[in-house]
């Protein structure tokens, strides 16, 4: 059986058609002693490997064989989710795929995976033996012998071709250029867990599919993908203050106004009393971070903001303006803002600046190979460092973006059919392929956490520092709503201050941590988009690296984004995004995550 299967494999090397049969064995041992056979096998191992250059982009050439570098913490998606590293892919040339079945092809042998040119290489003596009896010579055995064992199991490139995509990252008090390549495994087992469910089910059509790779080929050109469309966008991205407040403290209230008629021993009513004003004070604690209350304000002032608050609830109504329970009030709104902590690394050495209604058309729907949908929240990163830095050498400031919060309003996901690659070929226009493309359409409101400087700039300095493009498509600010691009002093003033009250926060899943890609497909909720990347390399100098960089290989990650309103009790690390410089990895993430490791936005 084993001697047929070898048949086989030579034999699906040939052009298929209706009049070859893949199982002749005389078919196969003409090719199995043919020299010039064995060669274009040979050098069709040379190609395989474990992450794509060619993916989407055929023009790119080479081949790596890498793998990611230390390990990622939890929620976080890459390679090593895979259960099989050993695995690899193949793309070269469209015109010798067929060639690479023979030796690359993995089939099940002895109970682990593998393929001819790997016993051939580890010198498997029983498979050289099956080899033999199918008709390979022995002399030609040893040569592949040899020839495979001088195949270095790891490659990278030194040399990067123009058609290799790059962005600068900053890395060590410096910046490093990256570019990004799908891992072949991970891509190979999304397309097979996705196969069987259409519910998160995006597709990739190639219709070069056999220029891509063996992957593509093999799905004839419709790979599956993660398709991530943000939903409930019509719903209002904050929600008012008096509707998530508990009514536990307003009931304590009530009863402390009763106290004194209860009939009660002394130290039963000195017991209630006592608990009573510590719910109380949870409450008007709550009260004051939920309506952003300047707590620097006199007891008072702070009394009668309170009771105004208390005239517009159901049940704080009959107490709103009693003159016992304002002395009541006063005694315990004194203690309050004396406990009350005020932290001057939030409060004293930030703003919130607000970029509202900010409208991209024909962004890139890939946010990596293995997602369709919401835009890469790296390539949103690149937009603001972008503007950061565009104000940094545009005014000499000091300028600085901590982290960001961002709230999508509207989102349309279109599939415009083929784009025509055009290229120069001998003062000639020629057309050599056609490629998928999906483009979207949104509309994005921006909080960022600045540090305070001492130049606030005004909202037509702000539009102009703007780069002209987020995901590769173009941005439009609103200049109809300058008088919305503002600088405020907290959070949920800054989300009030949004025009557009319909949309949703996508924030980091704080709650992500499936075990594999069969367990990703059952959760609910996902909105995977690229979050970061996991070096495959350590970046060093390489010919054609962008501005000289250190260059390094490195595959997106994958993260779930959560879409959640704002409440007046929003907390900056539940909502705002921050980079983590790792020695091994690029990561958005909250703030004061144990994977924190660099101040950068």
């Amino acid at each position: 059986m084993e001697v047929q299967a070898i048949h086989i494999l030579a034999n699906l090397t040939l052009k298929l058609s209706d009049a070859l049969d893949v199982t002749s064995a005389t078919e196969s041992c003409s090719l199995l002693k043919s020299q010039d056979w064995l060669c274009k096998c040979l050098s069709a191992v040379r190609f395989r490997h474990s992450h794509n250059l060619k993916y989407p982009d055929y023009k790119n050439r080479g081949v790596l064989r890498l793998e990611p570098l230390g390990s990622l913490p939890t929620g976080y998606i890459s390679s090593q989710w895979c259960k099989d590293h050993a695995r690899l892919g193949w793309s070269h040339n469209s015109a010798d795929i067929n060639y690479q079945l023979f030796l690359c092809a993995s089939f099940n042998w002895l109970g682990g995976l593998s393929c001819i040119a790997d016993l051939i290489r580890e010198g498997d003596s029983n498979f050289k033996e099956l080899l033999s009896e199918a008709g390979v010579y022995k002399k030609d055995i040893i040569r592949l012998t040899q020839e495979l064992q001088r195949i270095a199991p790891k490659q990278t490139l030194l040399e990067l071709g123009p058609e290799l995509r790059q962005i600068r990252l900053p890395y060590r008090n410096a910046y490093c250029a990256v570019t990004p390549i799908p891992s072949h495994m991970l891509q190979r087992e999304i397309h097979l867990a996705l196969k069987a469910e259409k519910r998160h089910r995006g597709v990739i059509k190639h219709t070069r599919a056999a220029s891509v790779g063996d992957l593509a080929a093999a799905t004839a050109g419709r790979v599956f993908t993660f398709r991530t469309v943000p939903k409930k966008l019509w719903m209002w991205h904050s929600l008012n203050p008096k509707y998530s407040m508990s009514d536990t403290g307003l009931l304590a209230l009530e009863q402390l106004t009763k106290a004194e008629q209860m009939l009660l021993t002394d130290n039963n009513r000195k017991r209630l009393v006592d608990e009573w004003k510590q719910e109380v004070l949870n409450y008007i604690d709550i009260w004051i971070k939920k309506y952003d209350i300047q707590i620097e304000l006199n007891a008072s002032t702070l009394v009668a903001q309170f009771n105004v608050h208390l005239s517009k609830t159901k049940i704080g109504r009959e107490l709103a303006y009693q003159p016992d329970v304002t002395r009541l009030l006063n005694q315990l709104m004194s203690k309050a803002a004396s406990d009350y902590d005020v932290s001057p690394t939030t409060q004293g050495n930030y703003q919130y600046l607000v970029l509202p209604g900010i409208k991209i058309s024909g962004a890139t729907a890939f946010s990596s190979a293995y997602t369709v949908g919401i835009p890469s929240l790296m390539g949103i990163w690149g937009f603001l460092h972008a503007f950061e830095r565009n104000i940094q050498r545009r005014t000499s400031s000091t300028f600085q973006i901590e982290s960001f919060a961002l709230c999508l309003h509207q989102f349309v996901l279109d599939d415009r059919g083929l784009t025509r690659e055009v290229k120069l070929d001998s003062k000639r226009l020629v057309t050599p392929a056609t490629l998928p493309t999906r483009y979207c359409d949104f509309v994005i409101s921006f909080v960022l956490k600045v540090r305070k400087a001492q130049l606030q700039l005004e909202p037509i300095q702000l539009i102009s520092y703007l780069p002209n493009s987020l995901c590769q498509g173009a941005v439009h600010a609103q200049i109809d709503r300058l008088e919305s691009f503002l600088w405020m002093d907290s959070f949920y003033r800054a989300v009030q201050a949004i025009p557009e009250k319909r949309g949703r926060w996508l924030t980091p899943d704080l709650n992500f941590s499936p075990s594999d890609v069969e367990t990703l497909t059952l959760v609910p909720e996902l909105l995977l988009t690229t979050v970061g990347y996991q070096l495959l390399e350590t970046p060093t100098e390489k010919t054609g690296a962008v501005d000289d960089m250190p260059h390094a290989f490195a595959e997106p990650v994958l993260g779930n984004v959560y879409q959640r309103h704002a409440g007046a009790d929003a907390l900056d690390h539940e909502f705002f995004w921050k980079l983590a410089v790792l020695p091994n990895a690029f990561l958005l993430g909250t703030e004061g995550t144990e994977h924190e490791a660099a101040s950068t936005i």
